[in-house]
């Protein structure tokens, strides 16, 4: 093959990819992260409420301790996770393949400030559940340890 044909060749392949617009370029890079980003959320989520929280619903149940009704909430939250683990994964692969064509065809229709944004929206909206979950359960501990100082007295002496 000459190389007039390859140069050719190359120049047909490259022309359409050099003429899309950036969107087109970029949308299923953008959409590949957005999975990226919100399996890493939801991991978290899934973590938080399969092993962190029943932790602490322990520790609760051995002291005996009356806990809040946002506390009693993140608690079924969890055990829901717990009980229905086994539906998690179709459930999972199902969301991010909605999240990859959704945020592709956002990227490509809409911009892709767009797409990373909402990309950004939906991990703080995942991630929120785990930091407002940790200052809701903190609070129960501080509470703990209040109460249990107030009711265990050193010995005197």
């Amino acid at each position: 093959m000459s190389d007039a044909t390859l140069s050719n060749s190359w120049d047909a392949a490259l022309t359409p990819m050099l003429h899309q617009a950036p969107r087109d370029r970029w949308a299923s890079s953008v959409a590949t992260v957005a999975v990226v980003v919100h399996l890493l959320s939801a991991v978290t989520l899934v973590g938080w409420n399969d092993y962190i929280v029943p932790y602490y619903k322990k520790l609760f149940e051995d002291f005996g301790f009356e806990i809040s009704q946002v506390t009693v909430f993140l608690i079924y939250q969890s055990d829901r996770v717990v009980i229905y683990w086994y539906a998690l994964v179709p459930t999972l692969v199902a969301g991010l393949a909605c999240d990859f064509l959704t945020t592709r065809w956002i990227a490509k229709q809409i911009g892709l400030r767009w797409a990373c944004l909402g990309v950004a929206c939906i991990a703080v909206v995942l991630l929120a559940d785990v930091v407002v979950g940790k200052i809701v359960v903190d609070q129960e501990i501080i509470r703990l340890l209040v109460h249990i100082a107030h009711h265990v007295r050193p010995p005197k002496g």
